[in-house]
């Protein structure tokens, strides 16, 4: 992914800068990421997509961009799927994890208010595959589904 127009923030300490996304565009070239574009409800008028190993959410009206940010030990995004409902609450994120760890499917809360809230993560780790396939959720929003990859093509639930 590429990365422009960075803007540095002090910290409490000031010899210690943190970085903060101010743009951001492109995904990984090396992974095939499934419904890879995602519209959110029309309220909020947004256009969701993976950008590098975070996901960009655009407001269309305002163009302004917020970013989902993976946690440190997430290496990339493999697939994400929005809520059926209404209001396209949830995303569902699948993640490959750093150390050949069991991939995580990760639900966002996109209505939580001023920042996007993480539920809590779900996981198979009896699955041989390293990442997520694809990930959706049902017609009522209330499950999650993701299918795994090589070698055992796992689905979950």
């Amino acid at each position: 992914a590429a990365y422009r127009s960075i803007r540095i923030k002090q910290m409490s300490r000031p010899d210690q800068p943190k970085l903060d996304l101010l743009h951001c565009f492109g995904a990984l070239s090396t992974t095939r990421i499934r419904d890879s574009v995602l519209l959110g409800d029309t309220e909020s008028n947004s256009l969701i997509y993976p950008a590098g190993r975070h996901i960009g959410v655009r407001n269309l009206s305002t163009s302004e961009l917020d970013f989902i940010r993976e946690p440190q030990n997430v290496t990339h995004v493999t697939a994400i799927g929005i809520s059926h409902d209404k209001n396209r609450r949830f995303l569902a994120v699948a993640e490959a994890m750093e150390n050949q760890e069991s991939p995580i499917v990760s639900v966002i809360d996109l209505k939580g208010g001023s920042f996007f809230k993480r539920m809590r993560p779900l996981g198979f780790h009896e699955m041989q595959s390293l990442e997520f396939k694809t990930v959706c959720f049902s017609a009522d929003s209330r499950l999650v589904a993701a299918v795994g990859g090589a070698p055992d093509y796992v689905g979950v639930m």
